[in-house]
């Protein structure tokens, strides 16, 4: 097929395939612009240039610890917070309650998580580990780990019922039995290390208390001796009573008092053998 147009110039002729090879060449340029723009967008995307860069171990422009903790890791005492790295904060609401907990160590939480150094102690007030020698102050009612209760006894007092020890340095609980008379044990708490102190005593070592002996003589008979011996002296033994077994001068005797006037006794005791022996005047 032939086309005529006319234009101001003259007539002009284009046959169809001339016709046709130019809408080729336009819609194949048009292809073209559309690979070229769409291969720039997806080389120049951040997932993209993310993918090809992180991992470098270079901390590029666009990378954070947020999206690439591989180039950007954050220090040991710093966290990854909102795409930036933040130093950790001190857990001041759980420190304190005997657990080594996440974020705790003994930098920031010795009273949780101990000192590792030997050399080291933990201040209680800053929660930090510090020199002994910086740390230790004689005679601040604290019982630091380098002082004990013997050296130091404003700091270190024991608990009731503890004594210092000389030998150990430290506070101990009397052990009846070890054949020593410690402090609070006397011949009647406990008698395997505190000997009996009266004569005719004996220790009872299932009761670890010394105890008297019985006495043949009755205390009806002691009553009646003692009784006699009042009557001969001219003073009422009417409300006389026996006050047990004691020791006297190392003899055994029954105790016989007397009331005279209040608060006042007359003491006597009767032996073994009906002897009266008196005594000093209560």
């Amino acid at each position: 097929m032939i086309e005529q147009y006319t234009d101001n110039s003259g007539l002009y002729e284009n046959t169809g395939s001339q016709y046709d090879t130019k809408k080729i060449l336009y819609l194949l340029g048009a292809v073209i612009l559309l690979i070229i723009v769409s291969v720039f967008f997806i080389f120049k995307s951040p997932s993209s240039e993310q993918n090809d860069i992180c991992g470098n171990g270079v901390c590029d422009t666009g990378e954070n610890c947020g999206n690439c903790l591989k180039d950007c890791s954050c220090k040991a005492d710093e966290i990854c917070k909102n795409k930036v790295c933040t130093k950790k904060e001190r857990p001041k609401e759980v420190c304190g309650n005997g657990v080594c907990g996440t974020g705790e160590d003994e930098s920031n939480c010795c009273n949780d998580c101990p000192c590792t150094s030997q050399d080291q102690v933990c201040n209680q007030e800053t929660r930090e580990c510090e020199s002994k020698e910086s740390k230790v102050r004689h005679g601040d009612g604290i019982c630091d780990v380098s002082e004990n209760c013997w050296d130091h006894q404003k700091d270190c007092k024991c608990d009731k019922g503890e004594f210092c020890s000389k030998e150990e340095k430290k506070c101990v609980k009397p052990a009846c039995g070890n054949g020593k008379c410690e402090q609070y044990e006397d011949s009647y708490s406990c008698c395997l290390d505190c000997e009996c102190i009266l004569p005719g005593e004996f220790c009872n070592e299932d009761t670890k208390k010394c105890e008297t002996p019985e006495m043949k003589l009755s205390d009806e008979k002691a009553l009646e001796i003692a009784k006699k011996y009042f009557e001969d002296k001219k003073i009422d033994a009417g409300s006389a009573v026996v006050g047990g077994v004691s020791a006297y001068n190392e003899e055994l005797i029954k105790l016989v008092n007397v009331p005279v006037s209040q608060g006042i006794f007359l003491s006597v005791g009767v032996t073994e053998d009906g002897k009266i022996i008196e005594l000093p005047t209560n």
